[in-house]
Order: structure tokens, then sequence, then C-alpha cells
């Protein structure tokens, strides 16, 4: 037999999509897709304060939840290879994810500004101008940059954490503060509308040194990230989701190292199309940084 042939038939088949993955490989692709259902229907819901689509993102993620419980227990019963209908569905899905990643990076980077300065109402323009302010600081992604500045100043992050300050220090916007139920917003029920945010938020303004309890002002989770965080600021990286992703770009790759070499295209073209990931490292989510240590312990554990 020809050396390279037998070669050939021993080396692994890096495929994204191989016949022989077990059916919990594809499945995953499914999953993604139902959850960025699920929060693009929900998004909707708060952007337009529309009860319809809160109840359908809350069903849809419902859906979720069963797919991912149908996940863990086919891993647990080892079953064996997807069926043609699973496996055609998740490259399906592969490639639409992939289109609309690219489409969504575009349109935020190139043409929202044109429509957000275009004069323009409607429904779409509220919807990429929440998305925008979704593509700046939360007060949890503040608050932590403040804790990291306020610790390699030798401060306590923890006692001179102000998320007033924190917000205008880093250009966050205002409606994306945490009210909670106390003061004026104690009988307020399920959630205060953005009049009522913004009254609240121009009179913090008006004395930032004094947060209102109305705002949760805490340095809360993940509890400690300053200390992640801090060598990179102490070098000079103003943005700390720029730290997040290499966080998250070094746990993947931890992965994708410790994982068998003929799953290891799957699990890149399942990161690839997690759009909900890539997103909420832009929105500035501070769980970014959780999600890479999960995996290396995960791993580790194997």
């Amino acid at each position: 037999m020809n050396r390279d042939n037998a070669s050939n038939k021993t080396r692994p088949r890096l495929y994204f999509f191989p016949q022989e993955a077990p059916r919990g490989a594809y499945l995953y692709y499914i999953a993604i897709a139902v959850q960025l259902l699920a929060s693009a229907v929900a998004g909707v819901g708060f952007t337009l304060n529309n009860g319809i689509y809160w109840l359908g993102g809350t069903a849809i993620f419902i859906l979720w939840f069963v797919i991912l419980f149908a996940i863990a227990m086919d891993n647990r019963k080892e079953s064996g290879k997807s069926s043609k209908t699973i496996r055609t569905s998740a490259i399906i899905i592969f490639y639409i994810l992939v289109a609309c990643g690219i489409a969504s990076f575009f349109i935020f980077s190139v043409m929202a500004s044109t429509i957000l300065n275009s004069g323009n109402s409607g429904t779409v323009v509220e919807l990429v101008k929440q998305m925008d302010h979704n593509y700046q600081y939360n007060d949890g992604t503040a608050l932590c940059h403040q804790a990291t500045d306020n610790f390699l100043a030798g401060r306590n992050p923890y006692e001179y954490a102000n998320v007033v300050t924190a917000v205008q220090q880093f250009h966050g916007s205002s409606d994306r503060i945490t009210p909670l139920r106390k003061g004026q917003l104690a009988n307020v029920f399920p959630y205060p509308n953005d009049n009522q945010i913004e009254e609240i938020w121009n009179q913090a303004v008006a004395n930032p040194s004094q947060p209102p309890i109305e705002l949760e002002s805490q340095v809360c989770y993940p509890a400690g990230s300053f200390l992640l965080l801090s060598p990179f600021v102490a070098l000079g990286i103003k943005d700390i989701r720029i730290i997040y992703l290499l966080f998250v770009i070094a746990g993947l790759a931890y992965a994708v190292w410790k994982i068998p070499p003929k799953y290891r295209f799957i699990f890149i073209g399942v990161a690839l199309v997690s759009l909900e990931l890539w997103n909420s490292i832009a929105n500035g989510e501070t769980g970014a940084i959780v999600f890479p240590l999960l995996i290396v312990a995960w791993l580790s554990l194997g």
C-alpha cells in the first residue's frame, strides 16, 4: 500500500461538519440560533416596551433550555453520529449566522452613524439607536474599569465605587444603568419607564459625588475581576472590552488545543457563529471574563 494513502487513512478528517460527529455537537448550532432569536425578540420587547415580544422571547428561551437539556442527555448517553437532517440544519445555520455576523458588523460599524444622523424616526431608527447604545460601556463595565483604576491608585475599589462618575468618565449611556426599587422607585413595578430613569439620572448628574439610592453603584460582579484587569490597564489599555476579548481568545485557543483533533473544527465553527458571545464582549458584559475561565477549568478536569 502506498505510504501516503495509509497516512491519509489514519489522519483525522478536519472538517467543520464531519459525518461521524455525534448528534449533540450539531445540536449546539441549533441552540445558538434559538438563543439569538430569543435575545432578539426579547430585545425588541425591551426597546419598544411591548409585552407580547417579552412573552415571545421568554417562550423561545424556554425552548433553548429544552435543547440544552437534550444536548446534555445526548452526551450522557454517548449516542452515535448525528442524523442527516440535524447535520444539514447545522450547516445551514452556520452559513446564515456567518452572514448575519458580517452584516451586523457592517451595519453598526459603517451604517449606524448614517441612520442615526438621518433625522428620520421610526422602529428601525429606534432599534439601531438602542443597539448603538449597547456597544458602549454599561454601568457594570464602567464600575469595573473604575474599580481597576482605584486599585492601581491605591484606593479601595469597593469604598470608592460611584456609578455616576464612572458612567460619565467612560462615556457610558444613561439608559444602561441598573435601577433599584428604592427611594422614588420603591413602588414601581415591574420596571421604571425611560422618563423615570432619565429623571433620576439628571438628578444624579447634578450632584455626582453622591450616587442616588435608586441606582446600583456597587462593584458587584465578577467579584475581584479588577485584579485580572489591572495589569493590562497598567500597560495602557484604555478599553477593558479589549481585555475581555484577549481572555476569550486565550480560553478558546486552550480549548482547541485540548479538544481531540477530529472535533476541533466543530468547536471552532461553533465559536465563530456564537454571535451572543461576541456581542456580549462588544456590549461590555462583565461576565465575558468568566467564560474563558470556565472553559479552562472544565477542560482541565478531563
